[in-house]
């Protein structure tokens, strides 16, 4: 049962297709607080809790819907005798918001939970330590809870964090989810460093491709953000790593502010010490010297990045730029064509540049040490690649080591993702006026 406005997202958007959805938490309470014939058909419970906890003033408030999930959760705790079936509950909790199961938990306890850590209407105002306080309390008296979902962590540098996540590996959850989240920082390592078996994580930065930062604003270090994961190296099953565009990627001692910028070198063995890793999705631009976003390192080697254990490895194209010299002045259309030179033309008919360099050839190359090591990722069965469309040429040079992977037993798949911003407004003018 989904009982809210909101939709659902996150961890919980694909466990609920086949729930009843209702949306008058009023109505419900009262048609059903006075019966127990409903409740042993409720298995699973999905309560989104609105944000509106605090006035323009700051003024705490409990609207009427507010005090509705206030009754509709009641309706679900103390009752295990009529309520054995019910295995999952989900519900969130604004920024400093009241949490709204307390003294009336769930017969089955909150096993799912989607918070708020800063205040999402003034990102810019950081988080407020008696309110990481009240998370590490909350979630350390919480022994169901497996799947919790921050938002809004954009400051993810913090002195005081270490204070309020300091009882490492006491909690029990399995699945994390930091969303709209700042830079992966040591601090952000206090966090999952409470977690004593943590399976899966998504991290998804609050920033997209082309936005600007101030020049206060903490650097995104790769570095930093692998040595972060590292408590968790023998636990996790799945990775989802977007730490954000790599135009922001510098080294952590340099800061934003220094000209020239100085980069970390690409990464050799980011992830090879994560035992149970099988399903990993990372930035290509971590790995790959081809696309000329770190620092080039004459030992650098592609394979030696990932696991014997990894099954599934997908690797995004976070940059926009070509990586083929052809496709430089380029405008992608549908249906695997182009606008070059004012013409419309095929992405079949142009070709790469043989006697010169070009990213795509060294990235397909970097790709193929994957087969010639086949016996270092056994089990590695599917490489995908997520990008813009027509970033590269499907060449003969690219074709060749395409397959050479799929001899080793290792699929390739591209994926072209729909473009957002200023890009798309620039598709959508050429090709209407041609």
């Amino acid at each position: 049962m989904v009982f809210g406005h909101q939709g659902l997202g996150g961890f919980t958007k694909d466990t609920n297709h086949d729930a009843t959805w209702c949306r008058d938490l009023e109505l419900f309470y009262e048609s059903h607080k006075d019966r127990n014939d409903w409740k042993p058909h409720v298995h699973r419970v999905y309560i989104q809790c609105d944000d509106s906890y605090f006035d323009d003033d700051g003024i705490t408030l409990l609207n009427e819907e507010d005090e509705a999930v206030w009754k509709v959760t009641s309706l679900f705790a103390h009752s295990a005798s009529t309520l054995q079936n019910l295995k999952f509950f989900h519900t969130t909790t604004p920024h400093m918001g009241i949490m709204s199961w307390q003294n009336q938990t769930p017969a089955c306890g909150i096993t799912s939970l989607f918070l708020a850590m800063q205040d999402e209407r003034d990102p810019g105002q950081g988080v407020d330590v008696e309110w990481m306080d009240t998370i590490s309390y909350t979630l350390g008296e919480m022994p169901t809870l497996r799947f919790l979902e921050i938002r809004s962590w954009g400051m993810t540098e913090h002195p005081m964090v270490y204070s309020s996540f300091a009882e490492f590996g006491t909690w029990g959850i399995t699945h994390l989810g930091l969303l709209e989240c700042g830079p992966l920082t040591n601090d952000v390592a206090y966090v999952l460093q409470m977690l004593r078996d943590l399976q899966s994580l998504t991290m998804i930065s609050e920033l997209a491709p082309n936005t600007k930062r101030h020049g206060m604003d903490d650097p995104i270090s790769i570095q930093e953000a692998v040595d972060a994961l590292q408590s968790i190296k023998n636990s996790l099953k799945e990775l989802d790593l977007d730490p954000g565009p790599s135009e922001h990627w510098i080294h952590p001692r340099m800061g934003n502010r220094v000209f020239p910028r100085f980069m970390e070198p690409y990464q050799s063995h980011a992830f090879v010490g994560f035992s149970k890793l099988q399903r990993l999705t990372a930035p290509l631009e971590i790995f790959s010297q081809s696309t000329g976003k770190m620092s080039r390192r004459e030992d650098q080697t592609f394979y030696t990045n990932f696991p014997p254990s990894l099954q599934k490895l997908t690797l995004v194209v976070t940059s926009r730029e070509s990586f083929n010299k052809t496709l430089e002045q380029t405008y992608a259309l549908p249906d695997d064509k182009v606008v070059l030179e004012g013409r419309i033309v095929d992405l079949s008919d142009l070709s790469c540049q043989i006697d010169a360099y070009e990213k795509a050839h060294e990235m397909f190359e970097e790709l193929s040490q994957l087969a010639d090591h086949r016996y270092s990722m056994p089990a590695l069965r599917e490489v995908h690649l997520r990008r813009d469309p027509c970033q590269w040429l499907d060449c003969e040079h690219v074709k060749l080591c395409k397959r050479q992977l799929e001899q080793a037993g290792i699929s390739v798949h591209v994926h072209d993702r729909a473009i957002e911003g200023p890009t798309q407004d620039n598709y959508r003018r050429c090709g209407s006026e041609l």
